[in-house]
């Protein structure tokens, strides 16, 4: 580039005549990062690539200038290190790594061509140029300044009210689904791939091939923990829409709470989702059982397609849709509308001016409240247990000549799992009953539920262990295979001290501990002693008040 034509490599603005930034005050000389290109490196012809601004499994992300255009970009190369090395005359693979290389170089070539067709979808990032250059492979789209989902939530207090989040992540939601619909899967979704645009909207970026987004492959994995679905750390479980749901449900359980989901592996041992006390509270039921259907562990048991979340993040599912394509729709002006009666012939009945206005908004309330009406019970006849329309469209197509395709079986799976879901049961009455029983019989008989506690919460009135209130309420209808969270009781915040005067120390100890107090032992001289009788306590008497958790020690003796 000539001097005129210098610009920033850290944010491509112009540089002042002393070669330091104009926006960022970046100087000239600055290291790029290692084995990234150079800079001012020229791809194609007419694009110039900047400061590498990232660097993944599988490959590095630039800012760049398009000098046809005229404005920045963000160029992505398909640069494995475990799989090729960069010199003088370019990229080249290992030679004991060659096949490999190019085998997933040709995949993100196919990936990115499909990606790219998806232009017309806002909330991803757009691809507009992909080539192959310097012995590698290369994607152009339009740079955006944007920050982190992770950020952003950071920079917001820790965590978003559900109206703020809603705003952002449904439009994304829309997308994943239509990519879904087209095969496209991105299964990395996390508070690091989703970013907020400059017009305070969310954006989908940092799609990648499938071998870097599981675990043990021939590639480093590119997931966050946390977001990653169980079925990613696997080398032979199918990635499908529901993994995708798992990673939008924990991004959006981290917006809502401002901490991630426990990563995979150890949800597989203890599957609750911990919700702050004061969060929890100020969520809507229905979000808090979205989150909890939309990150079950088994992907069977999860909600399967990103059209089912949004009609669980809805309140009121179809209305709320149809409020909400309505809103999409212009509005005509007076001067339109009349030209257009005018056209087409309509007048306008003269009775209606003779009704005073009120009634005319009790008519349309009414109307909207019929329709609503008729919508409910055209679900309910389509997705009870007698409806069989999906199934059969299913069997149809598994006996038209796929039978024998493993992926077509898989899709005949997921399309059974998913139908089943559809079904509507009602929720059971849970309160009052104990937890560890509950949740027992509900694995144990395999019921149409499953039960996770969202919190323990200190109780006057209910005993320790037993549930103090459900999601959803108990009548209220949800979906077969779904979730009830609850919320248990961990007893009174003060504990009266028993009296545990000549009993072995062993049982004391026991007692106490399941009272919720923290328990040791000594000698008559001070020592540590863990075996004897219990002569009594050293600091209290039984019958004294202290909270939950308080420490206390016994004196224990060698005789009764």
């Amino acid at each position: 580039m000539s001097t005129g034509e210098r610009k920033c490599m850290h944010c491509m603005e112009p540089l002042f005549a002393d070669h330091t930034c104009i926006k960022c005050g970046h100087a000239v000389g600055e290291p790029q990062m290692s084995f990234a290109l150079p800079y001012e490196t020229l791809l194609q012809g007419r694009y110039v690539i900047g400061s590498a601004k990232k660097y993944g499994s599988q490959g590095f992300t630039y800012i760049g200038y398009d000098k046809v255009l005229k404005n920045k970009i963000a160029v992505r190369e398909y640069f494995p290190k475990t799989l090729c090395q960069r010199d003088s005359n370019g990229l080249d693979a290992m030679t004991n790594q060659r096949d490999l290389f190019c085998d997933y170089k040709e995949r993100f070539l196919h990936y990115s061509r499909t990606v790219a067709h998806m232009r017309d979808l806002t909330a991803v990032d757009h691809i507009y140029d992909i080539f192959e250059e310097n012995g590698t492979a290369y994607t152009v789209s339009d740079w955006d300044e944007q920050v982190s989902l992770r950020f952003f939530v950071e920079k917001s207090g820790g965590y978003l009210d559900w109206n703020s989040a809603r705003k952002l992540f449904m439009p994304v939601l829309t997308a994943l689904s239509t990519l879904h619909e087209n095969g496209i899967g991105h299964f990395g979704i996390s508070p690091d791939s989703l970013s907020i645009m400059e017009n305070g909207k969310m954006k989908l970026g940092d799609f990648c091939i499938e071998a870097v987004r599981r675990e043990g492959g021939r590639l480093p994995a590119d997931l966050v923990n946390g977001c990653a679905a169980p079925e990613q750390c696997s080398q032979t479980e199918p990635l499908q829409e529901a993994t995708d749901v798992y990673g939008f449900t924990a991004s959006l359980f981290y917006t809502l709470t401002g901490a991630l989901p426990e990563k995979a592996v150890k949800r597989k041992e203890d599957a609750r989702l911990l919700i702050p006390t004061g969060i929890l509270k100020e969520l809507p039921p229905h979000v808090v059982t979205s989150l909890a259907d939309g990150l079950q562990v088994y992907p069977q048991k999860r909600t399967q397609t990103f059209a089912r979340l949004r009609e669980e993040l809805s309140a009121s599912p179809t209305i709320a849709a149809v409020i909400e394509e309505t809103q999409s729709i212009p509005k005509l002006t007076e001067d339109e509308l009349r030209r257009q009666k005018a056209s087409a012939h309509i007048q306008e009945p003269r009775e209606r001016h003779l009704l005073p206005a009120w009634v005319w908004v009790l008519i349309s309330v009414l109307i909207v409240l019929l329709a609503a009406l008729v919508i409910v019970i055209f679900f309910n006849l389509n997705l009870g247990p007698s409806s069989g329309t999906a199934s059969e469209n299913v069997s149809l197509t598994a006996s038209g000549g796929y039978a024998e395709s493993s992926a077509v079986q898989e899709r005949f799976f997921s399309s059974q799992a998913s139908e089943i879901s559809e079904i509507r049961i009602t929720a059971p009455s849970l309160v009052g009953q104990n937890y560890t029983v509950v949740k027992a019989s509900a694995e144990q008989q395999v019921l149409d539920y499953e039960v996770i506690s969202s919190r323990y919460v200190f109780s006057e009135l209910v005993p320790e262990g037993y549930i103090i209130s459900q999601t959803p309420k108990a009548g209220d209808t949800m979906k077969k295979g779904g979730t009830v969270v609850v919320e248990v009781s961990q007893g009174p915040y003060q504990r009266v001290l028993p009296n545990i005067a000549g009993t072995a120390y062993t049982q004391a100890e026991k007692q106490l501990r399941e009272q919720g107090f923290d328990v040791s032992g000594v000698d008559a001289s001070g020592l540590t002693k863990t075996s004897g009788y219990v002569v009594g306590y050293r600091d209290h008497n039984a019958g004294d008040t202290l909270q939950y958790g308080a420490r206390v020690v016994l004196v224990v003796s060698d005789q009764t």
